[in-house]
Order: C-alpha cells, then sequence, then structure tokens
C-alpha cells in the first residue's frame, strides 16, 4: 500500500471513530451517510492522483517527442546524413547490374520462399508489388542468404557490390 493509500484509509477510521464517539444514539442511516461521504472523498482523492500520474506522464511523453523530434531534425540538417543518403540511393538503384545475373525464376523463387514462410494465399503476397531491385535485393538477402538463422550477419550478402 501506498502511503497516500495509507493516509485516506486511516482518515476513514478515524472519521467513523469520531461520528461514534459524538452521537452514540447514530442510526444505521447516519452511518451510511458518513461511509457514503467517505467513499466520495475518497474517490476524490484516487481520482486527483491518478489526474495527477496522468498529467505528469503525458508531459514526459511530450518532453521525450520533442526530444526526438529535435533530434531527427538535427540529423537530417547533417551534411554527413545528406551525403550518405546521396551514396546509398546511387549503390541501391545500381544493384541489380553489378550484382551476378539471377535467371529468369527469381520472381518464383522468391514467391515459393514466402510461401513456405508463411502459409498464406498466394494472391495476399506484398513481395510481388517490388520492382526488380526490390526482389534482387530480397533474394540476396534473405532467400539466398546463408546467415539466415543469425539475424546480425542478414547484411551480408554472397554477391559482390558497392550495396553489399
Amino acid at each position: 500500500m501506498k502511503i497516500w493509500q495509507l493516509f485516506t484509509t486511516a482518515l476513514i477510521w478515524l472519521s467513523m471513530a469520531h461520528a461514534c464517539l459524538a452521537s452514540p444514539s447514530m442510526t444505521a442511516a447516519d452511518l451510511n451517510t458518513i461511509e457514503e461521504e467517505i467513499q466520495l472523498q475518497t474517490d476524490r482523492v484516487y481520482h486527483d492522483r491518478l489526474s495527477q500520474l496522468l498529467s505528469q506522464k503525458s508531459h514526459q511523453i511530450h518532453l521525450f517527442l520533442e526530444q526526438t523530434n529535435k533530434q531527427l531534425i538535427t540529423l537530417a540538417q547533417s551534411t554527413m546524413s545528406q551525403v550518405a543518403s546521396q551514396a546509398f540511393s546511387i549503390t541501391f538503384h545500381s544493384y541489380e547490374y553489378e550484382r551476378e545475373a539471377s535467371g529468369e525464376n527469381a520472381p518464383e523463387e522468391l514467391q515459393n520462399f514466402y510461401d513456405k514462410q508463411t502459409k498464406s494465399d498466394k494472391s495476399q503476397s506484398s513481395h510481388l508489388f517490388l520492382d526488380r531491385i526490390g526482389q534482387a535485393v530480397q533474394l540476396d538477402f534473405i532467400v539466398n542468404n546463408q546467415h539466415v538463422n543469425n539475424r546480425q550477419l542478414l547484411d551480408e550478402s554472397n554477391q559482390d557490390t558497392s550495396y553489399s
């Protein structure tokens, strides 16, 4: 029990004891009225405390998101980030031409892999909407990757390209 819960419980007992001592001829209706009043006060205390906690957590989340937003802006405006994204774009788009040819059955190979993994309906396969670069990257880094069971090594490919 927290300190504020103990305090509220003690207040309830003190109020009841005081009421009984003040008037020994107290009726059951009077006791019910006192109990209702105590319950209302207790509910108010709980409500106020929960409102405070909600306000504190909301403020903490707001500060966190504000800080994250500032970090993202700083990172996006960084010259290093801009150069890196340009280099990534160039190497990603040249990936298909630098890698060894995958053959005509690449889309079927990709489809078979996902069918085995997900046991899903073929019409629901989102990888079918990938362009040739996306399919080539998935074939090399997922389907034909010898490190498929070791997540830390999934960025290694058997292809020798500037992207990999």
